[in-house]
């Protein structure tokens, strides 16, 4: 629990922090959990999202197993760019196949006509 505060996309940052100030206060002079659950309903935090913050912290500080935040934040942005280069891939693929279909059709329009466009 000693890892660093992540904002949540719920709360407000000045919130969080606040929560999470107290929740490691509280832990580190061995408070009882319901203390704890009752400082989380006067900031109107829900129980399950401290405990998300808590099980975050000690994945970010190694002491638990899974993604780390800096690990989920660059995924997202390679799940983002991925989607954009798919994107930019079909659209490629839809404008060449556009022109190839152009460059293979016969030009009936030019077939017996002359220069000036009369008809022959």
């Amino acid at each position: 629990m000693a890892g660093q505060f992540v904002a949540s996309p719920t709360y407000d940052v000045e919130t969080s922090s606040d929560v999470w100030d107290a929740i490691g206060f509280a832990m580190a002079v061995g408070a009882a959990t319901a203390l704890v659950i009752s400082l989380l309903r006067i900031r109107e935090v829900g129980v399950e999202s401290v405990r998300k913050w808590v099980l975050q912290a000690d994945i970010d500080d190694g002491a638990a197993a899974g993604t780390t935040t800096a690990e989920r934040r660059r995924i997202r942005e390679l799940e983002r760019e991925c989607r954009e280069l798919r994107r930019a891939n079909a659209i490629l693929r839809s404008a060449s196949g556009f022109f190839a279909a152009t460059l293979d059709r016969p030009h009936s329009a030019l077939i017996g006509r002359t220069a000036c466009g009369c008809v022959t």
